[in-house]
């Protein structure tokens, strides 16, 4: 019994120190990241409310425009699907509120079909290559940075990253970066477990953990 309960003290102490390093790569990105001039500025998507985007979307879609107004790009590309308690595509949502704010229609392009941080980065960088876009800054609030730059790197862009605020309740914003330390650190052994065929994209969350499959992103 004494062996077992050393066993177990010794695993969850593994399980830390991993999820403490998750978190330090989180850390780092949200607060030491800055943009650089780009060729577009992708803002990606999270909730809506009916046709408006939320609070968290709104700090994106405010930094977003700051840098559009900056001249630090031409295009902005706005990614993200339509949830089924949303309305219309966050995508949408996006480009009627960058729109309202004086954003021209020809500069503004749709990515409307992702449902995960994954399928953001991946469709995105579809569309921008058609463009032959590379140059991009990804814009999300500052928990999310690490990963989505991860995942724009991995399929190909030239990113940096532009870091919108958080939520103002402390409660929330401690959640969402233990999630994304959790979250990366699932990333990672995606990426690094071997797969004969990979899949473009990975499929939804609760399959096996034992392939790619797994990936909860």
């Amino acid at each position: 019994m004494k062996t077992y309960k050393k066993i177990t003290c010794l695993l969850i102490a593994a399980a830390l120190l991993l999820l403490l390093g998750g978190e330090v790569l989180v850390l780092k990105d949200a607060f030491s990241e800055t943009p650089a001039p780009s060729q577009a500025i992708l803002i990606l998507g999270t909730r809506v409310y009916g046709q408006e985007p939320g609070p968290m979307l709104q700090l994106r879609l405010e930094k977003a425009l700051a840098l559009y107004r900056q001249g630090y790009a031409p295009y902005l590309l706005a990614s993200g699907g339509q949830g089924a308690d949303e309305g219309i595509s966050e995508a949408a949502a996006m480009r009627n509120y960058l729109v309202a704010r004086g954003v021209p229609d020809s500069a503004i392009l749709l990515e409307d079909a992702s449902t995960s941080t994954y399928e953001n980065l991946n469709n995105s960088a579809a569309i921008l290559r058609t463009k032959n876009l590379t140059q991009v800054i990804v814009v999300t609030n500052r928990s999310h940075v690490f990963r989505s730059l991860y995942l724009a790197r991995l399929h190909g862009l030239n990113a940096s990253g532009a870091a919108a605020p958080m939520s103002d309740r402390f409660g929330a914003t401690v959640y969402q970066f233990a999630r994304e330390s959790a979250a990366v650190l699932s990333l990672m052994q995606y990426e690094r477990s071997p797969s004969p065929t990979p899949s473009p994209t990975p499929p939804a969350t609760g399959a096996s953990p034992q392939s790619k499959s797994a990936l909860p992103l």
